[in-house]
């Protein structure tokens, strides 16, 4: 696609890499057969192709507006059209590109901007959280059951720590939101580790990985956030002699992945950016990294699966941003587990970060597409790998949604103590 960027655009690293983005794209429209915007709206300019007419225009000289701005929110950010894309366009970085110089050109409202740093805040600060959190659980007794599905539920499991002969160390990047939450999932993990001889040396409590005050385009919160991020992190790594950071978020996984694109090739925090991009990993990644460990520990243990039968929810941070397609679902098939098939795997479920609260209807829309797909094999559990996506499923299913990692130690917890 041919561009005619303004000059002010051109003299940036972000202008030329917009315009080399752009000519990428041939405009064939694969992107709109996979795009959850567009299965739902139908409209042009909120499809992957529009919306890059849309960006193309803005650094040509265009006239803006709300329309334009609003078209940009829609989007996941799900990355599905780069999965799709036969020209390999960088959607997803081009979509944070015109997001970000239109949102200096279209000021939000006072009460838009109000609204998203509230959410930033109660995000980002624990006791806030804690505190919201404990109150709603405390009057959740008393809502109907269709209310209190608004309210995640905790039950703390306490997993056992074993001696056992180290292997491998790693640092552990807990996030911000999932362990207030549902702690169990980040404790479920270090049992694991535990387990199979990898030593968490350095746990990040209560640390936002940056997604959150991105995904509301509160880009120097985020920036701020990222840079702190990145010198912790690089000095931890080095301290330490560490080489992997590991999450159970592939949200946040994703967004550590891409700390390297945050800073110019030629600053001196890229070169740290990107030893910390290259070290991070999900929690399955590493895993299957280590297969042997986990393997000689679940025969040692003689571990069988508890469940009849599961669905795995890939997200799309998992199969679109980290491109880590199909493997999940064959590990627990190895494993033992029995699992359901189901349509549009490469749709999103809606929540895609703050989303669904800014973009309620098209989320709950593609939340009760998602379910339909998932539950029509009547699985007992749903599986993923994303605190996001397990919030959000949760308020529409009937079915437990959960983390594959917690399903996995919580069925590994009735064998312990059976080690040969």
């Amino acid at each position: 696609m041919k561009s005619n960027l303004l000059p002010k655009y051109l003299e940036t690293s972000k202008g030329q890499r917009a315009k080399d983005i752009i000519k990428a794209c041939v405009h064939c429209g694969f992107c709109t057969a996979t795009c959850p915007s567009y299965q739902v709206l139908g409209n042009e300019l909120d499809s992957p192709r529009g919306r890059i007419y849309l960006i193309k225009d803005f650094l040509e000289g265009e006239v803006t507006s709300k329309k334009t701005q609003l078209h940009l929110d829609r989007c996941l950010t799900c990355r599905s059209c780069e999965t799709t894309c036969p020209s390999g366009v960088k959607y997803g970085e081009l979509i944070d590109i015109g997001r970000t110089l239109v949102e200096k050109s279209e000021k939000r409202n006072t009460l838009d901007v109000l609204f998203r740093k509230v959410i930033n805040y109660i995000f980002l600060n624990r006791s806030v959280l804690n505190l919201l959190l404990f109150s709603a659980r405390f009057f959740r007794v008393f809502l109907p059951n269709n209310l209190k599905k608004l309210i995640p539920a905790s039950k703390k499991i306490v997993y056992p720590v074993k001696k056992v002969e180290i292997q491998n160390q790693v640092i552990f990047f807990k996030g911000c939101v999932q362990d207030p939450i549902y702690p169990n999932i980040n404790a479920a993990a270090e049992f694991i580790l535990n387990s199979i001889g990898i030593k968490v040396i350095l746990s990040t409590d209560s640390r936002c990985c940056g997604a959150l005050s991105h995904h509301m385009n509160l880009h120097s919160k985020s920036e701020e956030i990222i840079k702190e991020n990145v010198n912790y992190l690089y000095n931890a790594l080095e301290s330490n002699k560490v080489k992997n950071i590991i999450s159970t978020i592939t949200g946040c996984g994703l967004m550590i992945k891409d700390y390297h694109e945050q800073f110019e090739q030629t600053s001196p925090m890229h070169e740290k950016a990107k030893k910390i991009s290259q070290s991070s990993m999900d929690i399955f990644e590493f895993i299957l990294n280590n297969e042997k460990l986990i393997f000689n520990f679940l025969k040692k243990i003689n571990f069988q699966p508890n469940l009849k039968s599961i669905v795995y929810h890939p997200p799309c941070t998992m199969q679109h941003g980290l491109k880590i397609n199909n493997q999940v679902e064959k590990f627990l098939l190895k494993i033992g587990y029995k699992l359901n098939n189901f349509d549009e795997k490469h749709l999103c479920c809606g929540s895609a970060g703050t989303y669904s609260i800014f973009q309620r209807k098209i989320a709950n829309t593609l939340r009760s597409r998602k379910i339909k797909n998932l539950t029509n094999e009547k699985p007992d559990i749903i599986c993923t790998s994303n605190i996001g996506c397990i919030l959000h499923l949760e308020k529409g299913s009937d079915t437990k949604v959960v983390h594959w990692i917690e399903m996995l130690a919580n069925d590994i917890l009735k064998y312990v103590g059976r080690e040969q």
